[in-house]
């Protein structure tokens, strides 16, 4: 579930110009607002949280190959 929640996340336009802004520890509040945007399944703070952390692993990886 982890993949897809960040695969989705981070293909929104709003939420990967929201993860632009905030700190990596806000990730989780960005994975909650995208889920309340859509009318998705709140799967809770700790997916949310893991969710959040699963992005924040890979946003320094997307950085370096623009």
């Amino acid at each position: 579930m982890l993949p897809g929640c960040v695969k989705e996340v981070m293909a929104d336009p709003a939420a990967a110009a929201e993860l632009k802004v905030k700190r990596t520890l806000d990730y989780d509040d960005v994975v909650r607002d995208y889920r309340k945007r859509g009318n998705l399944t709140d799967w809770g703070y700790q997916f949310n949280r893991d969710c959040g952390r699963a992005i924040e692993a890979l946003m320094p990886k997307t950085a370096t190959k623009s």
